[in-house]
Formats: structure tokens, C-alpha cells, sequence
């Protein structure tokens, strides 16, 4: 792919330049006042005080360094006790901010402050080999050998920091980033890009134009890969107006630009007037997409009353290619050509949002949350409107009970196209238009409301022997309601009107604390649903859902600490959807469950591994009333469909000598989809079935050779074997090597 200075990149230019040029001005200001810090010199045995905010400069050193992190392990003698080395002339002073008030004794004059660089460097090279598609393996990573660089310089006077660092993952991966802090403002500034890889289906189970198929299909990009490149450019703002007042602003910016593939119908191959032959094309579309998010917050505090006011913006604009798809007899319509498809229209999206809470006797705290906005788009010059509200009280008065009650309401308005297009303009004068009234419609519009509570309860006093004991309820009523939710049949005549769908959900559970290193829970969750949605044939009146009319679940587990250097926890559920009226019969059971265990045999080794196991088996009624009623009668069939994912995961980490640190991880996915046979479609599951294992192995050597030199040699597997498409199957071996150095 060509690469180009995107607009995203030309604003964070705009942002970084002045941001940087202020960076100057701010550094260039007098340090730390006389009144505001003491320091203590290393050979006096006192401890420092400080009457200042504490030092942040240790905020680097904390992040740890992975396989694959962009983030490098600092001096940990300096971040965990946080002193830092401060110059003071010919002496230095060391400041420990963990010791405010410790002690006043032997505290020597007033210094003034100077600020401190510190600066690691970390650097190294991936070795990488590959075998088949590169698709799944190297998703989000460039699969070529490629140096790996890591830079990261943190400046402070105890008072005030600046963070700045950079690294490269890859040839396609990179991000860097600028952090400022002070006591009344800070600035955090981020960027990053990395390449996605994008599906390329090859349309293997619909058959060629030369079969004569009633569906056929054509892949034009056969053996072609699909790929776009994302650059995330983030930045914040906060800092305190006054005392009780403080302020945020939020910049996020995103870039994708590459290729996709586009899948269209055409409605009637090329040079046959028939609908009954469609044909599906498969296309490569350039896509370049551009989104820009701007919040402005304001925070307040009067008393006992916080305010918050928020207004986030958002602008999505593209600049893709065009692909046409054809349209040549189709059902009766006098319209036929090429039309442009696989369209993303262009929107601007604006919320108004407002926060309040308040703080009132006898522990009790009210909350609200209002919101208005709109979201317009440009492509089709429509607005969509939207409005709602969420408020909450909740009492902690008991210390044996706690008490939450809330009501939300949502509400959304959509508009009608001001303009039509064709086929538009033909179809929505057609009476035998696939959607009734005709062939266009006014969009539904949403009105959703809830009410419910819920509570926390430990009915015994801590300490005994049901002392652990907390019991947990709550139920929630609502609806969804719907405008222009009304749809016509033909055969026979009548309306179907879904306005409205009504539902109630509760739970109910149990946690108990049997000994301080053992607790089990038992968990129910259940939900009924009148009226939920369904699809309508306008011909037969045939009904179609997924929407079930019942939902219940049940959940259990528990975490047992067996011995200081053992643990074990475990949760297993059954859950049910169902739905058994005039509209559809169809029942659905899963059986999710998770294993946890961790152990430590010696104080330098410890292991862990897990185990889970997904699972969701559909019995369902399904409805297939042909198009043309005279041709196809009218089948009604029992469908079964079955699906499980397993996933094994295995960690450890072996301290083999002071300086010699040896880890290495396994993890495993099993998954596999599909319809059981059902005539007279014997080869639906063949069409259907998901069946995927994904393997990826990992270890790693880090050698310390002293408390500012460290070198490492990382090696990972990964594997994607897709049994039923062997196109996206493929692997890669990837080794790194390196050196990390302190200054």
C-alpha cells in the first residue's frame, strides 16, 4: 500500500507543534519554591518531608515490559521505593516521597530543586519464518523480519514530569507518546498505527456462472489479500480552573486506508433478464475512512452537588472507491443498470450530556444523567434524533444493606429521505414492492423505558460463623416501543403491527464466605419477553425469529485458596433461550464453564493454567415460503445447529538464578460450527461449518546483568488452522533478540 500524510496526521502535526513549543515555556519556569519541598542528604539518617504533592517521576519505571509490549522495565530499586537522585551543586539529595510526616529530625536547609533525566533504551531484532495464508497468523503484525526499537525519556523535579517515548513493533507497527504532569494541569498525547488484515471470502459454496445455478458467483481478486492500515492519534487535557472547578478535552483521531473486498448481488447476471439467476461478485474496493472525536468536560463542585457537563462531537468522513453492481429485470421493476453499492455514507454525530449527583443525609447519593444529541447524515441528508435520561438514588445507611433503585428512558426519531434515488423512485410506487406500504418506508423510531431496584443484604454479623453470608436481588420492568412498526401480507390480506414489546427481568443470588481462603456463589438471572421481533413473509404471513420469549440462567462457583502458594476457582453455568408461540418454536442451551489454578511449588517458580468450555446447541423451527408461491411450495423444516469453542491456557515463570528469569505460555482454541444434514440440502453443513484451531506457543530468556543492563531472546509459535476453509490456514515462527540499557 502507498504511503501518504493522511489528514489525521496533518492534525496531530497542528496539535504537537504548539503543544511542544508550550512544553518549552513550561520547563523554562522557576522550579520548586523554598516553601514547598526539604531534602535529606544520603548519609544522614532522618528522613525527608515533603509538604508538596509526591513525585510521579517513578510513573516510567513501573511499566513492565511483555513479549510484544511497548513498554520497558525500569531500575526497580528506584520505583519501588520511590526515591529519586536529585543534583544539588557537588552533593546529591535524595527525596522520598513515601515518608511525608515521618519524622522531622536532622532535616537539612532548603534546597532549590533541580530537574533529573532519566533514559532507557531498548532495541532488538525479529527473526520471522511463515508457511501458508498470512491472513489469520499475522491479523494485526507484519509477518518480515524487522528490527524492534523501544525509547523512553522521563524528565521531573519532583514536582513536575515529562514523558516521552517511542517504539517500533514492526515494519507496519509503531507508537509513540508525550506525557506532562504538573499539580494544577496535565497532558497525555499518543500515537499509533499497525496494520489489520481483512477476510477474503472465497465465495467456494455458491456455484460458477457456467452451472446455471438460480445463484451463481464470480471471485474477480482470486488469491488476493485484503488489508488497511489504522493510525490512532489520542490526546487529553485536564487540569483545575479553581479549587472546585476542573476541566478535560478529549481529541481522538483514526485513519484506515487499504483495501476491502465488496460482496453485491447482481440482480440478474449479465445478459440474462431473469431473476430467477442472481449474481454474487465479489469485488476489491479502496477504502479511505477518516473519524475525528472531540469532548470539552467541565467539572464542578458545589457542596455537597457535583455537576459534570460533556459535549462529544464526532465527524466521519471517506474517501472510497466506487463499485457498481447490476440490476436487469427484476421482479416486474422497468429499472435496470449499474448502481454504485457497498456505500459508507459520510455522518456528523453532536451529544449534549449532563452529569449531576448529590449527596444527601443518611447515605444516601441521587445520580442523573441526561443526554441529547443527533447524528446526521450526509450522504442521504437524514437526522437521526435522540434523547434520554438515567437516574439512580442509591442508601448505604445500614452497613448490612445496601439499597439501588434507578429509571432509564431512551428515546430515538429518524427521518424520511428528503430526496430519492433510483430504483427508489420506482419502487415506492410499486404496491408489490417487497416492503410494504412500498417499496421505501419511514424509518422505526425507538422509545425504550425501564424501572427496577436491587440489594445487597448480609443478614448476620461479621465475624460468626455465617457472618459471610451476603444475599443479592433485583428486578428491572420495561419496554421498547415502536412508530411505523407496521407491516402488510398479501396472502392472506392482512397487518401486523409490532409496537410494542414488553419484558421483566430479575435475579436473585447467594455469596458465602465459608473461611477466609473459601467462598462459593450461586447466581439465577431470567427474563420474559412479550412480543419480541420477528420477520415477516409477505406472501404466506410466515413468521421467522431468534428472539426468545424466555430466558433463564443459573451460575456457580467458587475461589479456594488452598495453601499460600495454591489457588483454585471454578464457575460453571447452564443457560436456556426459548420461544413457543404462534410466531416461531425454538429452544437454545448453552453451558458455559471456566477452571482456574495457580501454583507456586518453590518461591522462584509458578504456574497457572485454565480451562473453558463454550457451547450453544439450537432446536428451531424454520419457515421457507418461496418468492413465487407457484413454482416452490411453501417447506417448513426442524433445524439443529450446534457449536463449541474449548480454550486451554497455560502460563509459568521460573526465577533460575538472580540474574536469569525463564518464562514461557501455551495457549489453544478449539471451535467448530455447522447445521446437522436436513433434506433435501445434504451438503448444508459442508456450506456452514466453522470448524477452527488456533495454537500459539511462546518462552522467553531474560538475563539481568545488572541493576541498568539486561538482554532478552523472546521465541513464539502461531498457528490458524481453519479446516473448512484451507485458504486462511497458516503459521509463523518468530524469534527476537535484544538488549535493554538504563541511562
Amino acid at each position: 500500500m502507498k504511503r501518504t500524510t493522511c489528514p489525521a496526521q496533518r492534525i496531530a502535526l497542528a496539535v504537537l507543534l504548539p503543544c511542544l513549543g508550550a512544553l518549552v515555556g513550561w520547563w523554562n519556569t522557576s522550579p520548586v519554591g523554598a516553601d514547598e519541598w526539604f531534602f535529606v542528604a544520603p548519609d544522614q539518617s532522618a528522613r525527608s518531608r515533603s509538604v508538596g504533592p509526591p513525585s510521579i517521576a517513578d510513573s516510567f519505571f513501573s511499566r513492565a515490559m511483555g513479549v510484544g509490549s511497548t513498554r520497558t522495565a525500569r531500575d526497580k530499586s528506584t520505583a519501588a521505593s520511590g526515591y529519586f537522585k536529585v543534583p544539588t551543586g557537588s552533593e546529591r539529595y535524595f527525596f522520598d516521597p513515601s515518608s511525608v510526616a515521618n519524622d522531622d529530625r536532622d532535616i537539612v536547609p532548603v534546597v532549590q530543586v533541580e530537574y533529573a533525566t532519566e533514559a532507557a533504551f531498548r532495541t532488538g531484532w525479529w527473526d520471522v519464518t511463515r508457511r501458508g495464508a498470512v491472513t489469520k497468523v499475522g491479523e494485526y503484525q507484519d509477518l518480515k523480519s524487522s528490527p524492534f526499537w523501544d525509547v523512553d525519556l522521563i524528565r521531573s523535579n519532583g514536582k513536575r514530569t515529562v514523558d516521552l517515548f517511542g517504539t517500533g513493533l514492526d515494519n507496519e507497527s509503531a507508537q509513540a507518546g508525550l506525557y506532562l504532569f504538573s499539580p494544577e494541569h496535565s497532558f497525555d498525547l499518543r500515537y499509533q498505527r499497525f496494520l489489520h488484515r481483512l477476510d477474503h471470502d472465497p465465495l467456494t459454496n455458491i456455484p460458477p456462472p457456467s452451472s446455471g445455478e438460480e445463484i451463481v458467483s464470480d471471485d474477480l481478486n482470486v488469491g488476493e489479500d485484503f488489508a488497511v492500515r489504522v493510525q490512532d492519534f489520542r490526546t487529553s487535557f485536564r487540569g483545575k480552573l479553581t479549587k472546585d472547578v476542573k476541566y478535560r478535552l478529549n481529541v481522538w483521531l483514526r485513519r484506515k486506508q487499504g483495501e476491502r473486498q465488496a460482496l453485491g448481488p447482481h440482480h440478474g447476471a449479465p445478459g440474462v433478464t431473469d431473476c430467477r439467476e442472481c449474481h454474487v461478485v465479489n469485488q476489491r474496493q479502496t477504502i479511505d475512512w477518516t473519524t475525528i472525536r472531540i469532548e470539552p468536560i467541565i467539572e464542578a463542585r458545589i457542596g455537597p452537588v457535583k455537576v459534570e457537563y460533556s459535549r462529544p462531537m464526532r465527524s466521519f468522513s471517506q474517501d472510497d472507491g466506487v463499485v457498481v453492481r447490476s440490476y436487469g429485470g427484476f421482479h416486474g421493476y422497468d429499472y435496470a443498470g449499474d448502481f454504485p453499492y457497498a456505500v459508507v455514507p459520510e455522518t456528523v454525530s453532536q451529544t449534549d450530556r449532563l452529569k449531576l449527583s448529590l449527596n444527601l443525609p443518611a447515605s444516601t447519593q441521587v445520580y442523573a444523567r441526561l443526554h441529547r444529541g443527533d447524528t446526521r447524515n450526509k450522504l442521504r441528508d437524514t437526522r437521526r434524533d435522540f434523547y434520554g435520561v438515567d437516574f439512580r438514588v442509591s442508601n448505604t445507611y445500614s452497613p448490612k444493606l445496601t439499597l439501588n433503585s434507578f429509571a432509564r428512558l431512551n428515546r430515538q426519531l429518524n427521518q424520511f429521505p428528503p430526496f430519492l434515488v433510483p430504483p427508489e423512485d420506482d419502487a415506492v410506487t410499486v404496491p408489490t414492492a417487497s416492503v410494504p406500504p412500498y417499496g421505501l418506508r419511514q424509518p422505526i423510531d425507538y422509545l425504550r423505558w425501564s424501572t427496577g431496584a436491587n440489594a445487597r443484604w448480609r443478614p448476620f454479623r461479621l465475624g460468626g460463623r455465617v457472618g459471610g453470608l451476603a444475599l443479592n436481588a433485583g428486578a428491572e420492568y420495561g419496554q421498547i416501543r415502536r412508530s411505523y412498526a407496521e407491516y402488510v401480507t398479501q396472502n392472506p390480506p392482512g397487518l401486523i403491527d409490532q409496537a410494542a414489546t414488553p419484558y421483566i427481568s430479575y435475579f436473585a443470588g447467594t455469596t458465602m464466605k465459608w473461611h477466609p481462603r473459601f467462598d462459593t456463589f450461586v447466581r439465577y438471572k431470567g427474563r420474559l419477553i412479550s412480543d419480541p421481533l420477528f420477520g415477516v413473509n409477505l406472501y404466506w404471513g410466515a413468521t421467522n425469529t431468534n428472539r426468545p420469549e424466555q430466558e433463564n440462567e443459573v451460575q456457580f462457583g467458587g475461589t479456594w485458596l488452598a495453601a499460600d502458594n495454591l489457588v483454585a476457582s471454578a464457575s460453571v453455568g447452564i443457560e436456556n433461550r426459548k420461544n413457543s408461540s404462534e410466531i416461531a418454536n425454538f429452544t437454545e442451551d448453552n453451558y458455559p464453564m471456566t477452571f482456574m489454578l495457580w501454583y507456586a511449588p518453590k518461591p522462584a517458580w509458578s504456574v497457572s493454567g485454565s480451562y473453558g468450555y463454550y457451547s450453544n446447541w439450537i432446536d428451531q423451527d424454520i419457515l421457507f415460503p418461496s418468492d413465487n408461491p407457484l413454482n416452490e411450495p411453501f417447506d417448513r423444516r426442524r433445524w439443529n445447529y450446534g457449536g463449541r469453542g474449548q480454550v486451554l491456557s497455560f502460563d509459568s515463570r521460573y526465577q533460575w538464578s538472580k540474574s536469569i528469569t525463564l518464562t514461557g505460555s501455551l495457549q489453544h482454541v478449539w471451535t467448530i460450527d455447522a447445521f446437522d444434514p436436513l433434506a433435501p440440502w445434504p451438503d448444508l453443513p459442508v456450506y456452514s461449518q466453522v470448524i477452527v484451531n488456533k495454537t500459539r506457543y511462546s518462552g522467553g530468556v531474560d538475563w539481568y546483568a545488572n541493576e541498568r543492563i539486561s538482554a532478552y531472546v523472546r521465541y513464539i509459535y502461531e498457528d490458524y488452522e481453519d479446516v473448512a476453509t484451507p485458504l486462511l490456514s497458516g503459521s509463523a515462527h518468530m524469534f527476537l533478540g535484544g538488549l535493554t540499557a538504563l541511562f
